[in-house]
């Protein structure tokens, strides 16, 4: 699977279908797909708020857990960073 193919099917408003063979396609690709999960992290952490207004996003969800294999506690800290910046506050 390419690149490409593997961020179409994971890059998604879906969480009802789970990407398991995208996932795995990009743990057999965490070199080369690096940069774009991390893209796709950045572009969350920039704006948190994506995340309430789309709610069936798992973009950030699949990104975060093919980086956290690789870089553990950082993503777990941008990670919860972004959830203290997101939500109801009322």
């Amino acid at each position: 699977m390419t690149i490409e193919a593997i961020l179409a099917k994971l890059d998604i408003y879906d969480y009802s279908t789970f990407q398991r063979e995208a996932l795995q396609a990009a743990i057999l690709q965490q070199e080369a797909i690096t940069p774009a999960l991390l893209s796709i992290i950045d572009r969350i952490a920039s704006n948190p708020q994506v995340l309430d207004e789309n709610s069936d996003y798992m973009g950030f969800t699949y990104a975060l857990y093919l980086n956290s294999r690789n870089f553990g506690k950082t993503c777990l800290f941008i990670y919860c960073a972004i959830l203290c910046s997101t939500g109801n506050r009322d």
